[in-house]
Order: structure tokens, then C-alpha cells, then sequence
């Protein structure tokens, strides 16, 4: 894993290779996945530079990182802007950033659970990312998340799914969730629910399946 200083120095140094008005971004990313009889796990180190130049905008991307893999970089990013789409505005001006408590150290040394029954999957990521450009911004977040998502199947036409998503990865409990999806679904008799309204707090991939589902049945794109 990167440091926040490797990482505000790498933007630093990709950026010192551009003539011009340049943004540099360096971002550590590692990403989790399992699923039934399936476990894989990605880390790598990346840097985009972006040049304005002439009302343009070009943008290159490497996971190269030394000193020749950055000018190379910048030197593309450059002949990009010659020929980019039209430059929306400015590079933003230095501003104060925002706190928040949305990263979990944790997930940067976390393995894929290798247990899963056939109707979970497990997702979990982190990434810090640091930001320098030549309009004196020097910007650095980091952010991680956790997705475990069970299924179970019951009577004809009765399923059930259930989603948990938290900022700590290693929190989540493949089998607990599972018992609780057990539970609910119960022995394939209707379960009693009064009459009502409920309030409902859906999280974002809970709120997309739902629009998916919503399109399917309209006839829509899956």
C-alpha cells in the first residue's frame, strides 16, 4: 500500500514533467471478490495527467510509475489536449476539503472470505488517491467499501435477496446474513406482515437492483 506521502509525491512528480496548466492524480486501489468456488484480488498504483492547453483537454493514464513511465504520460496527455474535446472551465482553485469517516485501514490487508455458499458473492475495495495541479492544489482522500449479497430461493415464484453494504469490509458476515435470509424466507408460507406504510433505507446497489428489476419488467435493457 502507498502512503499519503508517496502518494502526494507522485502526483508531484508527474506533474513536474508537463509545461502548462496540468492536474496530476495518484491513486493506490485494491479491490476484493468472491464467490462460490471463486476469490480474486487486485492491487495497483496508477497516475492520470491531465493537460489544458489551448481550450482543450487531454488525458493519459499509466501504471507505470517511474520517472519515464510519468513524462511519458505527460508528454501524451499533452499531444491529446491538441486534438481533446473542449475544456469545460478552469482547473479548480485550491479549496478546503470535507472530513469524513469513510475509510476502513483494514480492507488494505483483508482476504476474500473462500466459504460462500452458491447464491452469495462478496465485493470489497479501498483506494486513496492524492491530487496536485499547477494552480496549487494538493488534495488527498481515501475511501474504502464492503458488498456481501445473499440469495435464497423458496416455494415457486418466492425468493428472497438480501444486501449489506458498510464502509469496514471486515465486518461483514456471509453466514450470519445468510441465517437471516433463512429466516425470512421460512418454510415457503407467506409470512404475516401487518397493514401499513414501512419505512424503507435503501443503499445505492439496493436501489439498483430494484430500478433493474423495474426495467425488466417494463421491457427494458437488463
Amino acid at each position: 500500500m502507498s502512503t499519503r506521502t508517496d502518494l502526494v509525491a507522485l502526483a508531484e512528480r508527474a506533474l513536474a514533467h508537463v509545461d502548462g496548466e496540468a492536474q496530476a492524480t495518484a491513486w493506490w486501489e485494491r479491490q476484493l471478490s468472491a464467490g462460490p468456488g471463486r476469490a480474486v484480488t487486485t492491487e495497483a498504483v496508477s497516475v492520470e495527467v491531465v493537460v489544458l492547453a489551448g481550450g482543450r483537454v487531454g488525458t493519459a493514464v499509466t501504471t507505470d510509475v517511474d520517472e519515464a513511465g510519468l513524462a511519458r504520460a505527460a508528454v501524451g496527455a499533452a499531444q491529446l489536449a491538441a486534438s481533446g474535446p473542449a475544456a469545460r472551465g478552469d482547473l479548480p482553485a485550491p479549496a478546503a476539503g470535507r472530513e469524513h469517516d469513510g475509510y476502513d485501514p483494514a480492507v488494505a490487508t483483508l482476504e476474500p472470505p473462500l466459504a460462500l455458499d452458491e447464491w452469495s458473492s462478496w465485493r470489497a475495495a479501498a483506494a486513496t488517491t492524492a491530487i496536485a495541479s499547477t494552480r496549487g492544489v494538493r488534495a488527498y482522500e481515501e475511501r474504502s467499501f464492503g458488498d456481501l449479497r445473499v440469495r435464497r430461493h423458496g416455494a415457486p415464484g418466492r425468493s428472497l435477496e438480501l444486501t449489506s453494504a458498510t464502509v469496514r469490509a471486515g465486518e461483514l458476515d456471509p453466514a450470519a446474513l445468510a441465517a437471516e435470509a433463512d429466516a425470512l424466507l421460512g418454510d415457503g408460507e407467506p409470512v404475516p406482515v401487518e397493514p401499513g406504510e414501512y419505512a424503507v433505507v435503501l443503499g445505492p446497489w439496493a436501489v439498483a437492483e430494484v430500478l433493474r428489476r423495474a426495467a425488466l419488467a417494463f421491457g427494458g435493457p437488463e
